[in-house]
């Protein structure tokens, strides 16, 4: 074998490596933000993360989408839902 041809397959297993820790898998993908989830089960699992509330998931299962709801697991802590629908205004103390 000859130099060039050992780089050129050093080179190529690395990037193979790299590609396959970073590829997404089809029973990881998600999307959405939301704190809840519709997660959908079938050959792949499927976290469709764009309700705001339990309820709105729910009603997606109740028009005929399949799965789940659970809370989004990757959703960071937000502030409940003031009287028009956006999150609570805080006060500074006086």
């Amino acid at each position: 074998m000859t130099q060039k041809f050992v780089i050129k397959l050093a080179i190529a297993c690395t990037t193979l490596t790299a590609a396959s820790w970073l590829a997404v898998t089809p029973s990881q993908a998600s999307f959405g933000n939301a704190p809840w989830c519709l997660v959908r089960t079938g050959d792949d699992v499927y976290w469709d993360c764009q309700f705001r509330t339990s309820q709105e998931c729910l009603n997606a299962i109740a028009s005929g989408l399949r799965g789940f709801c659970n809370v989004n697991p990757s959703a960071g802590p937000s502030s409940p839902p003031g009287p028009s629908g956006r999150p609570a205004a805080t006060r500074k103390p006086n």
